[in-house]
């Protein structure tokens, strides 16, 4: 039998019968090692590289959900410019509007042009009515839900003053790696963090195939956990082992090349 948009899934049903909690960072060694460890960290280099990063620029983790991976890049947001407000366009996805609430950053409303990205004139006006609130956190969209709309992170990033920009890249940021000319909506262009998904385009078929990658600079220092001598970043201190080898699987059982003419038969 065959999963979402061809992806064999027989093979893999052993991990069933194994651990399927991971805790800690993905990237410090800890007591509860399941072994899924080292599949999570190229998971995520795999990310980061098509998202632009250097090597070792960014941290991530393997979410479990792209909800939760826009999270987390809202509360990296929150403690670099603690007053600021988040700017959203009319056309984002509501999990922004639920992770300003969590972190409880005041939201406004940006409108969108006839082609759904968000206005910039718009966002720039909104933003120097409240210059005096310490910056501005702006959530830029790669793939609208309802339109596929793409905001220009370059063009963003000039709303004035100082501004965090984090990308919402769940349903297009795999799309935008292996589009030419690449569009601006990375690391490379401005991006201080972003979330993508694994289920658009990869078709991994549990809900926990989020990615979350914040710029290494942005992230406090991580804090020891007692009960498994481990550090640990993430909102939810663990994750999900299956999704991480759900997500290594379909990347290897692909390649490079076969996701980028997966993209081009999309």
């Amino acid at each position: 039998m065959l999963g979402f948009l061809g992806f064999a899934l027989e093979g893999l049903a052993p991990l069933l019968n194994g651990g399927v909690n991971q805790v800690g960072d993905p990237y410090t060694p800890d007591a509860w090692d399941s072994g899924a460890r080292a599949y999570e960290v190229a998971v995520l280099e795999y990310f980061a590289q098509v998202a632009g990063a250097l090597p070792g620029e960014v941290c991530g983790y393997v979410a479990s959900s792209s909800g939760e991976a826009l999270l987390q890049g809202l509360a990296a947001a929150q403690r670099r410019l603690p007053e600021a407000c988040v700017y959203a366009s009319d056309q984002a996805h509501d999990s922004a509007r639920r992770a300003c609430e969590l972190v409880r950053m005041e939201l406004v409303t940006v409108g969108s042009l006839p082609g759904g990205r968000m206005d910039p004139e718009e966002l720039r006006l909104q933003v120097l009515q409240r210059r005096g609130l310490g910056g501005a956190v702006v959530v830029a969209t790669f793939g609208t839900t309802m339109r596929g709309a793409v905001d220009d992170v370059r063009v963003l990033r000039a709303a004035g003053g100082e501004v965090y920009v984090h990308v919402d890249a769940a349903g297009g940021g795999l799309v935008a790696a292996h589009t030419r000319p690449e569009p601006h909506w990375s690391f490379a262009h401005g991006a201080d963090s972003l979330n993508v998904s694994g289920h658009p385009v990869l078709g991994v078929p549990v809900p926990a195939a989020g990615v979350s990658l914040v710029r290494r600079a942005l992230l406090p220092e991580a804090a020891g956990g007692e009960c498994i001598a481990a550090t640990d970043r993430t909102p939810a201190c663990s994750c999900s082992d299956l999704a991480c080898l759900l997500l290594w699987a379909r990347l290897r059982s692909l390649g490079r090349a076969a996701v980028a003419a997966l993209v081009g038969r999309c």
